[in-house]
């Protein structure tokens, strides 16, 4: 609120792994509202995000926790020298059903969950890498 009542600046927050483009949502925040938490927000133009019970291909509902997934053209083709780890995190995007683009699914690890509206909420790791 203050960087806004002074210089009409605005707080977008954006979230995004090095593994895809650099930013992969975003979440506009309005110097009027009061946050009890800061959401990721919702997917940017070319990118699909999916929350999906960890180690599986199934979709969470909304308000339950799951691995973030990222797909669409802003996803990497996978780690430099690394084809195992390249292979357990770049796989094949099981929702796209072959659309040109989105062939390629990243599995960030990130434990994240669906809010009531279309928002996502970050909740932390699944594992311990420091990110």
């Amino acid at each position: 609120r203050l960087v806004s009542s002074l210089t009409g600046a605005k707080l977008i927050n954006l979230y995004g792994p090095t593994e895809a483009t650099v930013d992969v949502s975003y979440f506009d925040c309005e110097p009027t509202e009061e946050y009890a938490v800061i959401p990721i927000g919702k997917p940017i133009q070319n990118i699909r995000l999916y929350i999906v019970k960890e180690g599986t291909e199934q979709l969470q509902p909304i308000g339950v926790a799951g691995e973030l997934c990222i797909g669409g053209v802003g996803v990497a083709r996978g780690y430099l020298n690394r084809p195992e780890l390249t292979a357990e995190k770049f796989v094949k995007d099981p929702f796209a059903g072959g659309e040109a683009g989105y062939e390629r699914m990243y599995r960030t690890g990130d434990l994240a969950r669906w809010m009531p509206d279309g928002n996502i909420e970050y909740l932390g790791r699944i594992d311990h890498q420091v990110k």
